[in-house]
């Protein structure tokens, strides 16, 4: 299935995307002293290096720099007990952009997949299920999700073509006893019931167990009587 390559790329990308926003979101709460210090002694340092006359753009970068260090020195004292309020913060910041990456990548990735016949409730439903969660939503739910429905969809294939494979040798078998053209027939016939009985329900199916959805046949209409 060249699409399944596709489906586990966009898998990943939503997961790694997570996982991303949700340990940039846990540094900034620990480390939230350090961050504000940081910005504040920079900013702090290049206002006031542009009150001095005659300064050049260069020096208000180093005095920029300069007071960001240091900046950046004292709030690291104040990490504690600012982590302590902001660490739950961000955490949920991480969370909520994850459910939204979930609700606008992820939901198509489900479309997508349907349409190839690749949509299985009892695997979307644990693993969608864990995404929306605080804490479970790191673990790689998407891609789980595709790998599970494609090795599903593959064992499908799989006993739907075992399943074509023994009806047709079982016809040949029983057709052999008139000969090498009665295994032939025999084969064709237990063909033909295979797909007779797909487009009964609505759908041709290929020798590899795939099914497409069949068109409904041009119909004319003969009720007209001639003039």
């Amino acid at each position: 299935m060249p699409k399944a390559f596709l489906y586990l790329l966009i898998a990943l990308f939503i997961d790694a995307l997570q996982a991303g926003i949700e340990i940039a979101f846990d540094a900034i709460g620990a480390f939230s002293g350090t961050i504000i210090g940081t910005v504040s002694g920079a900013a702090a340092g290049y206002k006031l290096c542009g009150l001095l006359p005659t300064i050049s753009t260069t020096a208000q970068l180093t005095c920029s720099t300069a007071g960001g260090t240091i900046g950046g020195i004292i709030g690291t004292f104040a990490n504690g007990p600012l982590a302590t309020a902001a660490e739950p913060i961000a955490a949920m910041l991480g969370f909520i952009l994850g459910i939204v990456i979930s609700i606008c990548i992820g939901v198509p990735l489900v479309l997508l997949m349907a349409t190839d016949g690749m949509c299985y409730p009892q695997y979307l439903l644990p693993c969608g299920t864990a995404e929306m969660l605080p804490f479970f939503d790191v673990l790689p739910g998407w891609t789980a999700y595709v790998v599970l429905s494609f090795l599903k969809k593959k064992s499908q294939i799989g006993t739907n073509l075992l399943a074509t494979t023994t009806k047709v040798a079982i016809g040949a078998a029983k057709g052999l006893r008139l000969g090498p053209e009665g295994a032939i027939i025999g084969a064709a016939v237990e063909i033909e019931k295979r797909n007779k009985s797909a487009r009964e329900a609505g759908r041709t199916r290929n020798m590899d167990g795939v099914t497409v959805t069949r068109q409904a046949p041009l119909r004319r209409d003969f009720t007209k009587k001639a003039s």
